[in-house]
């Protein structure tokens, strides 16, 4: 059951969007570096 109180952080959502927003763009980094290194060997 979710809570019906939906109003109690009005800039949540927008933290959650800059948060998934910067873990994507980490992973991406991640993928860059893994596929640079990996074209070391």
């Amino acid at each position: 059951m979710l809570p019906q109180n939906r109003q109690a952080q009005p800039g949540a959502h927008s933290m959650m969007d800059i948060l998934m927003l910067a873990i994507a763009a980490g992973l991406f980094a991640v993928g860059i570096g893994y596929a640079y290194v990996c074209e070391r060997l």
